[in-house]
């Protein structure tokens, strides 16, 4: 079922061609970013209904878990708001503040390209999204949303559609023709399953054509893994980081049985239960090829690894991959914070590798992040910082390095799991976080995207121009 093009503007057909936003919209934007705080919400969450209603198949693409409303959570989703809805919102209020200092989204949209690559996202699914948005600003604001205006965020929202299409075929052709590459989903068979720890259970995976490998990667990077009638009849995807190193013949996921309560439709930890349960040595499962931004960048400063829970999986990879790189080294700290023995995955592989490679330290903390106490444990505060774990350890991490010791926000790496959190709402240096209607596992990292600038700086006009008509949106609803 197509959105309703007789009662309100869909984005079902594209205008003849991108056009850029004029110089009064941007004033609009940094002149309503507020508005647009108390009203973001309410337009996402009514897009998110609207689509996941009338065209269901679209859940395969989503972490519906992510799509709850319940109360006030540690996040930061209000009661009756879902985390991906806040998330969506908070994407949009970034970009209005930062609408004319585009450099600051420079690795949103390369961020997106990634994303929508991993879990195969083609062009037929842009006019459903389009439709759905639309449609939700017009139920929003109601009449104020003239059919000029209307028009006007239906150019805006297939001038950046248009950028990402092309730009994510260009990835999937290149993917397609890496040694051992592929597009889409490819099988690929279990052949070691190793319990970690209570909780961590690793699945190595490998190409079930001998005479045809593994795709390389970039340390940090993550798999999709779809998983079909799992659900409901419904196809699932799940992204967990590739914890190895590149260069081997297999790819190592980690992962965490999840738990908790059930809601709505969507049982907390639906796929990590199945992998643990019911998938064993020579399983079959669907892979996307490697994809992500958050991983190694060339520096000269010492590297430190702060890991919580299941978050040292992306770290351990980068860990990997340093100790068997032949180049000089600097100093490597990795701290991993747990909360007992019993849960701690890796430990000792970690402390094995310190062991034999004098430039790694590596310490085990069993409690919360402190700062003082992460200050004795490193050669000094002027270090490339990587941290990837739970939201509070997160955001511990980030305002205490940012806050604290003044770290630039080049030299601080990190990446969610799940919807990204504005983890950097207080600090008005650091860039906003990005999203994109359909991310499962969004990326917040501080990490620049590998394009030239003059990619770069489309993308970046793109993008700020797609968000300009949500954002002026709120605008009327203001008024």
């Amino acid at each position: 079922m197509a959105p309703n093009a007789t009662t309100s503007p869909t984005a079902d057909s594209k205008p003849a061609g991108p056009k850029p936003m004029s110089e009064s919209t941007i004033a609009i934007l940094k002149a309503t970013a507020p508005v647009v705080k108390e009203h973001g919400t309410e337009i996402t969450s009514t897009m998110y209904g609207i689509m996941f209603s009338e065209f269901p198949e679209v859940q395969n693409l989503f972490n519906m878990s992510h799509h709850r409303v319940a109360g006030a959570t540690k996040g930061g989703a209000p009661a009756g708001v879902s985390r991906q809805a806040t998330t969506l919102a908070n994407a949009v209020i970034g970009f209005a503040a930062n609408c004319d200092q585009l450099g600051n989204l420079g690795d949103a949209v390369p961020r997106m390209v990634h994303k929508h690559v991993s879990l195969d996202i083609r062009a037929k699914h842009y006019p459903i999204v389009g439709g759905c948005l639309l449609r939700a600003i017009k139920i929003v604001l109601g009449d104020a949303a003239t059919d000029e205006i209307m028009d006007a965020w239906k150019e805006a929202y297939w001038f950046l559609a248009d950028l990402l299409i092309q730009a994510e075929d260009n990835l999937r052709v290149e993917f397609e023709n890496m040694p051992g590459g592929w597009a889409g989903f490819r099988e690929l068979r279990v052949a070691r399953k190793v319990k970690e720890s209570e909780e961590v259970t690793s699945f190595y995976l490998k190409s079930i054509d001998p005479a045809k490998g593994l795709m390389t990667f970039q340390p940090g990077q993550f798999l999709s893994l779809k998983f079909d009638n799992l659900q409901k009849g419904r196809s699932i995807v799940r992204n967990y980081s590739v914890s190895s190193a590149p260069g081997q013949k297999f790819y190592r996921i980690s992962v965490k049985k999840e738990s908790g309560n059930a809601a709505n439709d969507v049982p907390a930890g639906v796929v990590s239960s199945h992998l643990h349960n019911d998938v064993k040595v020579g399983s079959i499962l669907h892979v996307g090829v490697p994809c992500g931004h958050f991983y190694l960048q060339p520096t000269t400063k010492p590297i430190v690894f702060l890991s919580g829970g299941v978050g040292f999986t992306p770290l351990l990879s980068m860990l990997e991959s340093l100790v068997a790189s032949s180049s000089k080294k600097q100093p490597v700290v990795f701290v991993q914070y747990a909360r007992n023995p019993n849960v701690r995955a890796f430990g000792e592989h970690i402390e094995s590798i310190a062991k034999q490679n004098e430039f790694v330290t590596a310490h085990t903390v069993y409690g919360k992040f402190d700062i003082n106490q992460l200050e004795k444990l490193l050669p000094s505060k002027d270090c490339d910082f990587y941290f990837c774990g739970p939201a509070g350890f997160m955001t511990a991490v980030f305002k205490s390095l940012s806050n604290q010791w003044t770290v630039p926000a080049a030299q601080l790496h990190y990446e969610y799991f799940g919807p990204t959190q504005d983890i950097s709402a207080d600090n008005s240096t650091q860039r906003p976080p990005a999203s994109c209607p359909f991310a499962t596992f969004d990326y917040h990292t501080r990490l620049m995207a590998n394009s030239d600038s003059q990619s770069r700086t489309r993308l970046v006009v793109a993008a700020a121009i797609a968000t300009s008509a949500v954002l002026a949106a709120m605008v009327l609803r203001r008024r």
